[in-house]
């Protein structure tokens, strides 16, 4: 089951013979997908790119920038360093991917901007308001996490400082406070009685299996269960019952913020440049709109991008044809024209690349066809009897033994004498 499927249904029809059935949508579909905007340079996009997520920024939308390379994402990276615009960056390297999931959780707050590198695949919703389990998490992590240990993980957290900058601040009751507080008690408690010093692994273990029990429990429960106790309790329960009444909180302040983002216009997606397959683009413009939600998409290419490169774009006829609509290079273009030869150009790459996957596919139909001979005779081998597998061993001494004198011996010729000693002595040992 995949959602963007049916681009390639020819594809998965003439293949493997299978066919694509698509299934409405479970709420209806209220995204807008805007036009795509083409700039005759690489500058041009970008610096167009910086101004929309500035724009949408003040506006307080959450927006979703999708690139195909680490560089890139970079780069634009530093484009909003420079304008003071506070952002968060997803892609491979460790850095980024150690708080992947923080970063995801964060992605549909007000005033959130995330930078994402191949976000298909990633197999999460970004909820708009924010996620509040997982900021429950990150709540309870940044008061006890402190107390029970000062290793840190092996990984550079550079920017998580500015991560949370230009967010609201989650409003906690007077309560979470002092329960976060007693919990950071027993850390130090803890933490003081034990001679070993905890490891940041050992820490976030016990941090999990503790949320993990108070969503097992629940929070009268957990209530409950502190009150029979009239002298300090274990620090599992400690964290578990700051971990309950901090989601509380954490779920009105989410709640209220998501439907401020809806009646703002939901996420707002921008793709930097067309993927070599429309799967990948509608993977991208799927995180926006989810469940019914608003949203909004935008795609901004380039007519410098590595795939109109790749496959040969008449770029002087674009650059020409941009010209003769505007004066500046650095100008967007919705051309009907522009935009149906870039269409176009990746349709052809989704062509190229079909051939080479059916090329395969052709390819592997022959070596399977050995691979199950060779298995069947391996089987037979393996669950056979005795007396069965001496038979298909002298078969096989048979065929080879046939083979060679046959292959060395002229059958319409008198055999003289010796010839089968010098036969024989030719015959490697």
């Amino acid at each position: 089951m995949t959602g963007t499927a049916k681009t390639e249904e020819k594809e998965f029809l003439k293949m493997f013979k299978m066919p694509v059935i698509e299934v409405p949508t479970n709420l209806p579909n209220i995204r807008v997908d805007l036009p795509i905007q083409a700039f005759a340079t690489l500058r041009g996009k970008w610096q167009y790119v910086r101004e929309e997520v500035e724009y949408m920024f003040q506006l307080g939308r959450p927006v979703l920038v999708g690139t195909t390379s680490v560089e890139s994402s970079e780069y634009l990276s530093d484009l909003l360093k420079s304008r003071n615009i506070p952002h968060n960056v997803l892609n491979a390297r460790p850095k980024y991917a150690a708080r992947e999931a923080e970063i995801i959780a964060q992605a549909g707050r007000k005033h959130a901007i995330t930078i994402s590198t191949n976000m298909a695949g990633r197999g999460t919703d970004i909820i708009l308001g924010g996620n509040p389990k997982m900021l429950a998490k990150e709540i309870v992590e940044d008061n006890v996490l402190p107390f029970l240990s000062h290793d840190t993980p092996d990984v550079e957290t550079e920017g998580e400082s500015t991560s949370h900058k230009g967010l609201s601040k989650i409003k906690l009751g007077p309560s979470s406070l002092a329960l976060l507080a007693k919990a950071a008690i027993m850390a130090k408690y803890v933490h003081k009685s034990e001679s070993n010093e905890w490891s940041f692994q050992k820490v976030k273990s016990t941090i999990m299996e503790s949320i993990e029990m108070s969503n097992t429990i629940g929070l009268e429960k957990l209530q409950e269960r502190v009150a029979e106790v009239t002298e300090m309790y274990p620090l599992c329960d400690a964290i578990a019952l700051a971990y309950a009444t901090v989601l509380k909180d954490c779920e009105i302040h989410c709640f209220d913020e998501g439907a401020e983002v809806k009646t703002l216009g939901g996420l707002h997606v921008i793709g930097t440049s067309l993927h070599e397959s429309r799967r990948i683009d509608n993977q991208l413009r799927g995180r926006a709109g989810r469940q019914g939600d608003p949203g909004s998409t935008r795609f901004m290419v380039s007519l410098q991008d590595e795939m109109f490169r790749k496959f040969n774009l008449d770029t002087e006829w674009a650059v020409r044809l941009i010209s003769r609509i505007t004066d500046g290079e650095d100008i967007a273009i919705e051309s009907n024209a522009v935009v149906k030869q870039l269409l176009g150009l990746q349709i052809n790459a989704e062509k190229y690349y079909f051939g080479i996957r059916k090329n395969l596919v052709e390819f592997d139909e022959v070596l399977e066809v050995q691979r199950k001979h060779i298995y069947s005779l391996r089987q037979v081998i393996l669950s056979g009897d005795s007396e069965s597998c001496s038979e298909q061993i002298f078969q096989y001494m048979q065929a080879v033994v046939d083979e060679i004198i046959l292959g060395n011996v002229d059958p319409q010729k008198h055999l003289r004498r010796g010839i089968w000693q010098s036969f024989w002595m030719s015959l490697p040992v």
